[in-house]
């Protein structure tokens, strides 16, 4: 057993590296170059902090690791098929929390899929902690309020608005430092107090953020947003990956026809700094 940083493959070998070890998972990723330069681009990817495990020569499996300030995430983790059951799991956790400790950075932080209790094991039993709860939705359709103040704004306001609502620890994915890295087919829109940044694509409406002025909120601004939004993109199903933490987003959505994902996550958290 040998352990090399990702930094060593090429991105095409890292991305097939990827796709083995997600075989099987409980969800679909369609891993590819395209997708892991968007990630590195975006969510602060650092392949000198990544690292692949290797066994009897072979690559084994892989741990995709962010950094940002005293921080880092482990954005991805897996092991290809063949390798499962014989502890490569634990090894390749212990070398990145012996990496991250080695950076002195504060914590590692990582979101892991609730419905996936394997890995909840995985990462507990190193002493990650539960930190919060992300739920996602969907609709099939939501109801449509033209309103003719709805207008399209740079990410970049949108990313600050969402800053300056002052939102403690969003998951990664969606903090404003992600977010103000976000370009198309990304678009924001503004309605009053309230920003969103999503996604329309042929299939649908991927709503990635949402946020009001912290002295308007609970006063209807968001679900109107969402609904000039839905009258600017007509007859179209939206989805919200399980990235919102479910104490924000519980009773806001399903006045608007969201169901709730069958898919959950945990953040974990592992304190690093004595």
């Amino acid at each position: 057993m040998e352990f090399i940083y990702a930094s060593e493959r090429s991105v095409t070998e890292l991305a097939d590296l990827l796709g083995a070890s997600f075989e099987g998972y409980i969800v679909n990723i369609p891993f590819s170059v395209p997708l892991l330069l968007s990630l590195m681009r975006t969510e602060g990817i650092d392949l000198a902090a990544s690292r692949i495990i290797r066994d009897n020569g072979t690559d084994a499996g892989i741990a995709i690791i962010c950094r940002r300030g005293v921080e880092s995430r482990v954005a991805a983790f897996g092991i290809v098929t063949a390798a499962r059951g014989l502890g490569l799991g634990k090894a390749l956790v212990d070398q990145i929390l012996l990496d991250a400790k080695s950076r002195e950075e504060n914590r590692i932080v990582l979101e892991c899929i609730e419905q996936n209790p394997s890995a909840m094991r995985l990462y507990e039993g190193k002493g990650f902690v539960r930190q919060r709860r992300l739920v996602g939705f969907s609709a099939s359709s939501v109801p449509e309020l033209p309103d003719s103040d709805l207008k399209p704004v740079p990410i970049a306001e949108a990313a600050y608005a969402i800053a300056r609502a002052n939102l403690p620890d969003l998951p990664w994915q969606i903090s404003p430092a992600s977010l103000l890295q976000a370009s198309l087919p990304n678009v924001a829109y503004q309605l009053g107090p309230s920003h969103a940044i999503l996604v329309p694509t042929p299939g649908g409406i991927q709503l990635r953020a949402i946020v009001t002025d912290p002295s308007a909120q609970r006063q209807g601004h968001g679900r109107r947003l969402i609904q000039a939004i839905a009258a600017r993109y007509p007859n179209q199903a939206w989805n919200i990956s399980p990235l919102w933490p479910e104490e924000n987003v519980t009773t806001f959505l399903a006045p608007l026809g969201f169901t709730p994902a069958a898919i959950s996550q945990w953040i974990l958290e592992l304190p690093l700094s004595s």
